[in-house]
């Protein structure tokens, strides 16, 4: 599950998008990323970045960093993941002002020993390049001319197993032990293998990380107290993922009437110039139950709601709409709903639809508004924004799989479910969206002609 809360479209176009900025990275990343650079700022703010890697006994994680500044606790963490008990993963400066790390098991049979120390002290301006290696319980520090190594104390890494992701520039926790450093590269490994290979770039205006092997592209993404990192060297500038924008003059109909097994995951960030109760994904007539919807509230937040016209609920996440990506999940099966950016859930809570609902709605669901008619000709409160993707399950089967799409200029989205194409007034696509169908059904369906004669 960690491994796909990743920031990119959802559906074929990913693919096409992740080929063509592999191809690019592969070429340029190598000449310069050594010198390139995100940095936090020396404010006291805290910076984070999650990557949605949970570490274990096997894994390393090798990270290229600079340090600011000392500031007056010391205790600046390049990276954490935090276990059970005493587990700890961690690069930091410690108490004595010395670059230290820890990847200890859940009850270490001597605390302290948890805690270890390089014995080097950390100089600002110096750029170390620091690896833990649970697999092979050691630890190498390079700086300048000077190589060390060190190994683990015997409580360390036999059984660490984290229970939380890998943070960058903090703590576990994202809130605290705030790193002001510059970061050149970041690597998980896992039992030997390179699983991520990181390297500052921007995306989409976007400062962060992106992974060379996927493409992925992490940042801080802690909505809406995120802070945005500072660049420096020859970083790289990376395409956005296609999308297909609307202006908030229509909607699509989906074919798909909102029901108790109904799952929905939709990949969108919203443009400026929307109103209050506009709706992003749904159809919450009351003359259609169950009612279902993603839309602004009053208040000016995205909430999820659903229901029957006599039980109806709706959910606030209390953050206010922004124009960054974000991803929205309502989970009618397991009554869980998520507000996410990229890997980190920002919120979540209890499913919109009752459980006792047990009826399917009249009227289908619409992307970009409100469904306002029992056959989907008419919609209302639609709203400005881009897609990067849409998925609908119903009873646990994938039933709609939207991926952008400019089909002879068109703007629209095929469904890799089925091969059919979505489209409405009132839509643009990125430039990088792909131009063909994919698979068969490019091609057409096939089918069989009568002149009206008796056969």
């Amino acid at each position: 599950m960690k491994m796909l809360k990743l920031v990119g479209i959802r559906g074929g176009g990913r693919i096409c998008a992740l080929i063509s900025t592999i191809a690019a990275l592969s070429a340029s990343l190598g000449a310069f990323a050594d010198d390139a650079y995100i940095a936090s700022a020396t404010d006291g703010k805290v910076y984070s970045i999650d990557t949605g890697y949970v570490p274990g006994p096997q894994t390393a994680v090798y990270a290229d960093f600079e340090f600011l500044e000392v500031n007056g606790k010391d205790q600046q963490f390049v990276f954490e993941a935090n276990g059970n008990g005493n587990a700890r993963a961690r690069i930091y400066i410690n108490g004595s002002g010395n670059l230290g790390w820890s990847f200890t098991e859940e009850n270490p049979s001597v605390v302290n020993t948890q805690w270890q120390s390089t014995g080097i002290k950390m100089n600002p301006g110096t750029r170390y390049k620091m690896m833990v290696d649970a697999a092979n319980r050691r630890t190498t520090l390079e700086y300048g001319d000077i190589s060390r190594s060190f190994d683990f104390s015997s409580d360390s890494a036999e059984s660490m197993h984290a229970i939380s992701t890998i943070k960058i520039f903090s703590s576990a926790g994202m809130s605290s032990n705030a790193a002001k450093m510059k970061l050149y590269a970041f690597k998980i490994y896992e039992a030997g293998e390179l699983i991520y290979d990181y390297t500052p770039a921007i995306k989409a205006g976007i400062a962060g990380l992106v992974d060379s092997k996927t493409g992925m592209f992490i940042y801080d993404t802690r909505y809406p107290k995120y802070n945005e990192f500072t660049t420096g060297g020859e970083i790289p500038t990376i395409d956005d993922d296609p999308y297909v924008e609307s202006d908030g003059t229509s909607a699509i109909n989906l074919g798909v009437s909102a029901s108790p097994k109904l799952k929905i995951a939709l990949d969108y960030a919203l443009l400026e110039g929307n109103a209050l109760q506009d709706r992003l994904f749904g159809q919450d007539t009351k003359d259609s139950s169950p009612r279902f919807s993603v839309y602004i509230n009053n208040s000016g937040n995205i909430s999820l709601a659903g229901g029957t016209d006599t039980a109806f609920n709706s959910a606030s996440t209390g953050i206010a709409t922004n124009t960054a990506r974000h991803t929205v999940v309502i989970d009618n099966v397991a009554l869980r709903n998520a507000y996410m950016t990229g890997v980190t859930t920002n919120w979540y809570g209890y499913g919109a639809t009752k459980a006792d609902c047990t009826t399917c709605a009249t009227r289908p669901l619409a992307l970009f508004g409100n469904t306002n008619a029992d056959d989907g000709s008419a919609f209302k409160q639609c709203t400005k924004m881009k897609v990067y993707g849409l998925k609908i399950w119903a009873g646990g089967t994938l039933v709609r799989d939207l991926a952008p799409r400019c089909i002879d200029g068109t703007a629209g989205f095929e469904d890799l479910t089925t091969g059919r194409f979505y489209t409405c007034d009132g839509l643009t696509a990125s430039a990088n969206a792909p131009t063909e169908l994919s698979g068969a059904s490019k091609e057409g369906d096939a089918f069989i002609e009568s002149d009206g004669s008796f056969y």
